[in-house]
């Protein structure tokens, strides 16, 4: 699939790189893609390629990443990347940590 980062300065369109993209799905899974961009290019033109050929939908929420650190839209992407789009946690782990302990005090 073939993206145009229109929404980045100081795009050359001359040379393009691969990224892997992985989509959490509702049921946890994983679902891979690989995307052709132009050098240069940001996360929030690859969202629009991904809205584009149906692989998220607009009112999904997700965490976005590349390799498992958080990034923002503006964020540009490497030759190689992998892009992640993971669901949310429903707690902290740290919450959880904290309700399990107080369950356990309580027993």
């Amino acid at each position: 699939m073939v993206a145009l980062g229109y929404n980045c300065p100081f795009i050359s369109f001359t040379d393009r790189m691969r990224i892997e993209v992985q989509v959490m799905l509702p049921d946890y899974s994983l679902q891979q893609y690989f995307f052709d961009l132009p050098e240069g290019s940001c996360v929030s033109d690859l969202l629009s390629q991904l809205r584009e050929a149906a692989c998220i939908e607009n009112d999904q929420v997700f965490v976005w990443s590349v390799y498992g650190k958080k990034v923002t839209s503006d964020y540009v992407f490497s030759a190689q990347d992998r892009f992640e789009l993971v669901l949310p946690l429903p707690t902290s782990p740290i919450e959880r940590r904290r309700l399990l302990a107080l369950k356990r005090k309580n027993r």
